[in-house]
């Protein structure tokens, strides 16, 4: 008998407690929804943005993904396929470069072969043009495709590129200044000395004149020409004053070149890009 009261009474003792546990649980969760409640209006706004904001950035980058390895996709397909490396050499699709005018294979043999491939005519890239290279062509935006992903200019202009459609298609143009300046200054110095000395004229009128009245006589046209060269003196640039209008790539090389050969002898008027007469200023 005591014994069945014991268990009654140890089973009555449970049910209370698990009654306790119970009602301090529903307590506690009505304690949060009431805490939950009583924060502001604005806050709760803030998390739900805050949550839909993080939603678009993630749609927004798996959108971004799926174009990349799309274009990724259409890349390989359009491209040949690569010969298998030897000695670890590169074994990757090259990138394709389509040149428009005569451009130097001195600059174009730099790109390493199989890396790169270069050349004017489609036919001969394995793929569609990921960049170009030109001199005096006149771009027309029909002209470039969507593979293309920059475009340069071998030169310092760049008035024949319309770099306001390029750059609303993201494609960037860049230039080359000062590359071909000391080719330019060599040319701009040896038109100097042409000019001050009438050499063209002088070979000219020993073509033209001299060989055709002496009927190729060696002999008449040396006598001749001795005679004749006169007419072909020209004048002498020492001591003449030069004017170099604006010091850029090409104006600063011939300055610093006068300055190293100093047998010329000759003064220096420079002045820069601008309309102030008084800027000019004598070596």
């Amino acid at each position: 008998m005591i014994s069945a009261l014991n268990t009654s009474h140890d089973t009555v003792s449970m049910m209370h407690a698990r009654a306790l546990t119970f009602t301090r649980a529903v307590g506690g969760d009505r304690r949060a929804m009431r805490a939950e409640h009583k924060k502001p209006a604005a806050g709760r706004i803030r998390a739900v943005t805050r949550a839909s904001g993080e939603d678009d950035e993630i749609a927004l980058l798996e959108k971004a993904l799926k174009m990349a390895k799309t274009r990724k996709a259409k890349g390989e397909a359009s491209a040949a396929p690569a010969a298998p490396a030897a000695g670890g050499a590169y074994s990757g699709s090259s990138f394709n470069v389509k040149t428009f005018n005569a451009i130097s294979p001195v600059g174009l043999n730099k790109f390493p072969k199989g890396k790169y491939a270069v050349s004017g005519d489609d036919k001969e890239l394995p793929g569609d043009p990921m960049a170009m290279m030109l001199r005096s062509h006149k771009l027309q935006v029909s002209e470039v495709p969507s593979t293309v992903r920059g475009i340069v200019r071998c030169g310092a202009g760049t008035n024949n590129i319309p770099v306001k459609e390029m750059s609303e298609l993201g494609i960037p143009v860049f230039n080359t200044p000062g590359a071909n300046a000391n080719a330019v200054k060599e040319l701009v110095v040896c038109s100097l000395l042409l000019a001050s000395r009438g050499i063209i004229e002088g070979n000219k009128h020993v073509n033209d004149v001299i060989n055709v009245e002496e009927n190729g006589d060696y002999a008449k046209i040396s006598v001749r020409i001795e005679k004749d060269k006169a007419m072909f003196g020209g004048t002498e640039i020492e001591g003449k004053t030069l004017g170099v209008i604006g010091l850029g790539a090409i104006g600063s090389r011939y300055v610093s070149f006068r300055s190293r050969v100093r047998r010329l002898n000759s003064p220096v008027k420079f002045r820069r890009s601008t309309s102030d007469e008084s800027s000019f200023s004598k070596e």
